[in-house]
């Protein structure tokens, strides 16, 4: 457990590569660890590639806890070997990428408790600097399915802290809670209820329901069924959407078909839902579960083998609350809006007076169900 690469051939060669750690069903409306099935989570991106692949500065890096110890101490040292003190990273590079460009969301603003103790983080290139009780913090997290980390160092008191977990449910969490208690530890400081504080702005106090659904939903504008089809964007390429239902269309029937084998308890059947298969990494099939009008709340879901006969397959399911899709009939045809901060822009909402203008990001139907 002493390595680092960023290939998976090499890290799963090697015996050592953590297996992800996921639950069916996952709740937390007990409060943590939460309650469902265990499953195995299978590494997230394993096409074969040159040591260095596309996600190589991104969520590509494959390290353990000695080598993250090193790299810790080479930050501290500002960029110098820790055992020979050569200049690896020049120190202009350290102290640019952590110098504040843009004032930062942590999540826990307007919390009196958390406010408290954290100055505003700003963000510069690649890592994020704001103080911690007084105290100077340089961090950045890093996760992908199945795996969550975070690395922090305190550079004027010679304190550097990194968290790995292979829980892909309760990981953004818990790495939250370590994080701070240890800095409180090595800083001999009263350790603060972080606990309770991240539990609360994750939701984790009061479980909701991701749904938007209302009791007395209208239907769409546009027939259920003259929605499905195949819906492009020049940035985002092709999706084709199959309405779940008894009678699908032709195009449309293996993948409905199949639906319940390969997704078990995803997808509610009473509530119209288009479905779509995704040739993306960070998602598996797209759904769009109609929420009212000619809203639809969105999902991304992926299915992963039980090595069980009896239940071949089971589900992980994504959902992003504020993530809206909205239909509209428009002079070229069908269109969708995605909004909700789905472009990650971080810029203010569209305006204009048609929801193609006022879309993040529009789909056009470019071929109908058939």
């Amino acid at each position: 457990m002493n390595a680092t690469t960023y290939s998976f051939d090499v890290a799963d060669a090697s015996g050592n590569l953590a297996d992800g750690i996921c639950r069916e069903n996952f709740s937390l409306a007990t409060g943590l660890p939460g309650t469902g099935t265990p499953r195995f989570m299978p590494y997230w991106f394993k096409d074969r590639g040159e040591d260095g692949n596309f996600m190589a500065g991104a969520g590509g890096v494959i390290s353990s806890a000695n080598d993250m110890a090193i790299w810790l101490q080479t930050l501290l040292l500002w960029g110098k070997h820790p055992q020979t003190g050569e200049v690896i990273i020049p120190e202009e590079v350290l102290r640019t990428v952590a110098s504040g460009v843009t004032v930062a969301d942590s999540g826990l603003e307007g919390i009196p408790s958390a406010q408290a103790v954290l100055s505003p983080s700003v963000y510069g290139g690649g890592q994020l600097a704001s103080s911690y009780r007084g105290h100077y913090v340089i961090e950045h997290g890093g996760g992908v399915n199945g795996a969550h980390s975070i690395v922090a160092r305190l550079p004027f008191d010679n304190i550097g802290v990194a968290v790995l977990t292979n829980d892909d449910d309760i990981g953004p969490i818990i790495r939250e809670i370590i994080k701070y208690r240890l800095i409180d530890e090595a800083l001999g400081l009263e350790p603060y209820d972080w606990d309770s504080i991240i539990k609360n702005v994750s939701g984790l106090a009061v479980p909701t329901d991701n749904s938007s659904r209302p009791t007395n939903a209208s239907d769409p504008s546009i027939d259920f069924t003259s929605l499905a089809g195949t819906y492009n964007n020049p940035g985002y390429g092709n999706f084709t959407f199959c309405l779940v239902s008894l009678e699908p269309t032709e195009s449309c029937r293996e993948l409905v078909a199949n639906a319940s084998t390969l997704l078990p308890g995803a997808i509610n059947p009473t509530v119209p839902t288009l479905l779509a298969k995704a040739d993306a990494v960070f998602a598996e099939y797209v759904a769009l579960t109609h929420s009212d009008g000619n809203k639809f709340d969105f999902a991304t879901m992926y299915s992963f083998s039980t090595n069980n006969s009896e239940q071949p397959f089971w589900a992980k399911v994504l959902t992003v609350s504020d993530f809206v899709a909205e239909f509209a009939a428009t002079d070229n045809g069908i269109g969708m809006a995605m909004n909700g901060g789905f472009w990650g822009a971080g810029a203010g909402d569209p305006t204009g007076d048609s929801l193609e203008e006022r879309a993040e990001v529009w789909f056009r139907q470019v071929v109908p169900s058939t």
